[in-house]
């Protein structure tokens, strides 16, 4: 558990970072308009925000919230795999050192 929380991090830290570099090199929506004219940027996130639904199908599956994995959710949504590590590394933390746990949730069997 310790080094998926560990790639967990360094994932959190190098895109936090990439991010910030963006924001602060990059012209924002001036940057999206043009790339929507590629058809290879579409496809990109088209397969980006796959990624997140079935990210967030995990989380509604074992969160036992439902306004919790709402907000879980619409975070992936619209801030991306940045909140994917967050979540991930406090699962792992909340887990208590039990996978079953880690990858089921709140159906996970008693031991």
């Amino acid at each position: 558990m310790k080094t998926v929380r560990n790639i967990a991090l360094f994932l959190f830290v190098v895109l936090s970072l990439f991010i910030l570099w963006a924001l602060w090199k990059g012209q924002g929506w001036l940057e999206v308009d043009q790339l929507l004219s590629y058809p290879w940027f579409i496809v990109s996130l088209v397969d980006v925000y796959t990624g997140f639904i079935l990210f967030c199908l995990w989380v509604w599956f074992r969160e036992s919230s439902v306004l919790l994995a709402i907000a879980i959710s619409v975070l992936i949504m619209v801030l991306g795999n940045v909140v994917s590590c967050l979540y991930v590394i406090l699962q792992l933390k909340l887990s208590g050192g039990r996978w079953d746990k880690f990858w089921l949730g709140v159906h996970a069997g008693s031991r």
